[in-house]
């Protein structure tokens, strides 16, 4: 099978072809991972939402791991042999992305908590500024994105000095956010944080694609 035959299976029949290939010890071994995580990570907002976050990441991993180690193991059988080159050498960059987007996940949901914090009240959801507090939430917030933006920069060693250089700035911006956020606890802060880090991760990930095109 070829790499066009591969591609063309995926057109016509994308689940046909990758539940035929579909790894349950890959899906079992990430679901648990990511699942034990998520648990730890969202245990200071007490056990619901701890056991909550780590059910929803069980279920999403499990479908998802699964698939993409069905993909690569379709173009891993095909031809030509750079094919099979191509899926281990993505393998790193692509371990450093999926960390990337776990150290990004808190900031960004918690300064969105913030925004409407009071819907999650109502709602009887225990996302952390509902448990703990807007003080507590700010001061995690970042801590995290200081471990995202010094990460982010660290991995550039990998993906390259464009993308370095793109990690520093924005990691700047978003740092700058995030300590103005913790001086001022208003509602404009958090969302300013918010939209930026949309925007952040984004722009991250493009500088990721372009480094290899530029250098």
């Amino acid at each position: 099978m070829s790499v066009t035959d591969v591609i063309r299976g995926l057109l016509r029949d994308p689940v046909g072809l990758l539940a035929k290939r579909w790894n349950w010890k890959a899906s079992l071994l990430s679901s648990l991972m990511r699942a034990g995580i998520f648990f730890a990570v969202n245990l200071r907002a007490g056990w619901e939402a701890a056991t909550a976050a780590m059910l929803t990441q069980f279920v999403f991993r499990a479908v998802t791991s699964g698939y993409y180690a069905a993909l690569t193991q379709a173009f891993r059988k095909a031809e030509p042999a750079w094919a099979a080159a191509l899926t281990v050498t993505l393998a790193l960059p692509a371990l450093w992305l999926f960390l990337i987007v776990f150290l990004w996940t808190p900031p960004h949901f918690w300064a969105l908590a913030l925004m409407i914090k009071k819907a999650y009240a109502v709602a009887g959801v225990p996302m952390l500024p509902v448990v703990r507090g807007d003080r507590e939430t700010a001061r995690q917030i970042l801590l995290y994105s200081l471990a995202l933006v010094l990460f982010t920069v660290a991995v550039g060693y990998w993906l390259g000095p464009v993308y370095t250089v793109a990690a520093a700035v924005l990691g700047a911006i978003l740092l700058v956010l995030s300590v103005l956020l913790h001086r001022d606890l208003s509602r404009r802060r958090a969302g300013a944080l918010f939209h930026y880090s949309l925007a952040y991760l984004a722009l991250l990930f493009v500088a990721a694609a372009v480094d290899p095109l530029i250098v």
